[in-house]
């Protein structure tokens, strides 16, 4: 299910980050509705931990490739994945 792979992220993200949780509360007890439209991964062009190795956990959750992007000058090559469920976030992998 591919909302508990963005449950464990998050705990994960926040567990690393605590600040994170205190700045998610200021606008929940606001009363604001706190959207992720997309997360971002960047990592080596290495075949154990490339976009490829990293694509691959998203794609077995019915995401599919969407764009391609190339930076050059900075040597990153990147993609983005969308899922058909539009409420789940798209997920952009970068490489250097």
């Amino acid at each position: 299910m591919v909302e508990a792979l963005f449950e464990k992220m998050w705990k994960d993200y926040t567990a690393l980050n605590p600040s994170v949780v205190k700045v998610h509360r200021v606008f929940t007890d606001r009363d604001e509705t706190v959207i992720n439209d997309h997360v971002a991964f960047r990592t080596f062009n290495h075949p154990a931990i490339g976009l490829k190795a990293m694509s691959r956990v998203f794609l077995k959750h019915g995401f599919v490739a969407r764009g391609e992007y190339h930076f050059a000058v900075k040597k990153l090559y990147a993609q983005h994945f969308e899922h058909p469920n539009p409420d789940i976030p798209k997920v952009f992998i970068s490489e250097l």
